[in-house]
């Protein structure tokens, strides 16, 4: 019963600390983000959960580099498809900004710079 109740208790601060680093990240301003990030690895008492913050920390740094990365794919894809071809159908623009693969996004990337029509970039929009 005792090592239920330890374990309960790690997850429940695993949860804890998983919410207030999203909490930080979304709706306090970035300048106050170091100070508060000490404050939570302030509160962690061993070093396992400290360990476990770091670990927290780049595991979320990392998502959020990715998320920026196929974010800039995407306007880039939508760009060089305007400048290439001009106007761009509705359908393929949220088409692209739907998709989340950046070796999806890196192949149309590709694409873009031989096609000679916008069919050929191989974007296909759903019917």
């Amino acid at each position: 019963m005792v090592q239920i109740y330890k374990y309960q208790v790690r997850e429940w601060s695993k949860t804890h600390r998983s919410l207030a680093r999203i909490r930080l990240h979304h709706v306090r301003e970035p300048s106050e983000w170091p100070s508060l990030q000490n404050a939570i690895e302030a509160s962690v008492q061993t070093d396992e959960h400290r360990q476990e913050v770091f670990e927290m920390r780049r595991t979320i740094a990392d998502e959020l580099k990715e998320e920026d990365a196929i974010k800039n794919s995407q306007q880039t894809l939508i760009r060089l498809l305007k400048r290439r071809f001009g106007d761009v159908p509705d359908e393929v623009t949220s088409m692209i900004r739907g998709t989340d693969d950046p070796q999806q996004l890196n192949a149309w990337l590709d694409q873009v710079v031989t096609a000679e029509t916008l069919d050929e970039v191989g974007i296909q929009v759903p019917a």
